[in-house]
């Protein structure tokens, strides 16, 4: 039914009207590289071009995709990049279509379609943990309007942790596919506390799917916040004699802790008689999630301008003499903070007896 909808909407596009708009193309071409090899979740990039009379092609670049308009079936098309979905269900009869139409005159338009033989490698990550959130940036500072010397910059707050991955189940049942003429690995994957089941279609002459089960990767730590200038010597009556050092500016502001990484958790792997020969299409990934770099220290303030009598044989300004400068130091660097410690590995458990997954 749905592919019939979009057979449809592509008539109701391209059917020419009773009253044709002119355009100065009359094509649209595209390069890109045939894959070799195509399943769920990958790209293919393309070089669109439209045509002129005498064959002349202007290349469509990012300011110019508005002159198209783009239907998609079973992928999505951005930027110049053919993404197939991951999701099965949307992908009907084992094809995507991308459709390229000239918005002002949609019967200028080129239709291409690709075949899927799920030989590469997708990747399911619903199980895995998720990454901790960031730590916020410490407060930057400015020239103080009290006091002389600048403030320091406020510490970066440590990052949270990464979260624990509970696990998850996975099932893999072989079943000939007429369509492609071969038998396909069909692989349901349910994590640990979720009702929702994940299907994939694989094919074991090449294929395979990468589960997740890994520990999310702790958040990076806040950034130091910035020290403020020290101020600026002032001239004084009765001082002009004395040298006269500009104010020392703040010390950044230490970068805060990263996160520490989630544990991995149990991937439960069951093989249906049919699929036990095909184990090495699964790769689990149970690794402990890493752990967050911390956040980077914050840059010390700038010395103010001083001001100093060496070299200067007359002291009278009123003549305009000018008196050369002895800036205050700068401020000292915050320190980077700590990275966060990596999570416990997980296991991996392979089971074996019947699988029947309800297939759409």
């Amino acid at each position: 039914m749905a592919k019939i909808l979009f057979s449809l909407l592509i008539f109701a596009m391209i059917c020419p009207s009773s009253v044709k708009a002119k355009t100065k193309y009359t094509a649209i071409d595209a390069e890109y590289e045939t894959p070799t090899h195509l399943s769920p979740g990958d790209n293919i990039a393309f070089a669109l071009f439209l045509v002129k009379k005498k064959n002349k092609k202007v290349l469509i670049s990012d300011k110019k995709y508005d002159l198209l308009k783009v239907v998609t079936d079973g992928c999505e098309f951005q930027n110049g990049i053919l993404i197939v979905n991951n999701n099965e269900k949307t992908i009907h009869h084992h094809t995507v279509t991308v459709l390229f139409m000239l918005a002002e005159d949609t019967s200028v338009n080129k239709k291409i379609v690709f075949k899927l033989d799920y030989c590469t490698t997708q990747h399911c990550y619903d199980c895995q943990g998720a990454t901790g959130t960031a730590g916020l940036q410490g407060k930057d500072r400015g020239t103080p309007l009290i006091g002389c010397e600048g403030t320091n910059g406020n510490d970066g707050q440590p990052a949270l942790n990464g979260a624990n991955c509970t696990g998850g189940h996975v099932f893999l049942q072989l079943v000939y596919d007429s369509s492609l003429k071969t038998s396909m690995l069909h692989i349901a994957v349910k994590c640990e506390g979720s009702a929702a089941m994940q299907y994939y279609l694989v094919n074991p002459n090449g294929g395979k799917l990468l589960v997740s089960g890994r520990g999310g990767q702790g958040g990076q730590g806040g950034p130091g916040g910035n020290g403020g200038d020290g101020k600026d010597a002032q001239l004084q009556a009765g001082l002009l004699k004395v040298d006269r050092d500009g104010c020392q500016g703040g010390n950044g502001g230490n970068g805060g802790n990263g996160g520490d990484g989630g544990n991995s958790g149990t991937l439960v792997i069951r093989f249906d008689p049919s699929a036990e020969a095909y184990s090495s299409c699964i790769i689990a990934d149970v690794s402990g999630g890493p752990g967050g770099p911390g956040g980077q220290g914050g840059i010390g303030g700038q010395g103010g301008q001083g001001l100093t009598t060496t070299g200067v044989t007359k002291y009278d300004l009123a003549i305009g003499e000018e008196w050369k400068l002895k800036p205050g130091f700068r401020g000292e660097n915050g320190h980077t903070g700590q990275p966060g410690k990596a999570g416990v590995e997980g296991l991996v458990r392979k089971e074996y007896g019947t699988v029947t997954i309800p297939w759409w």
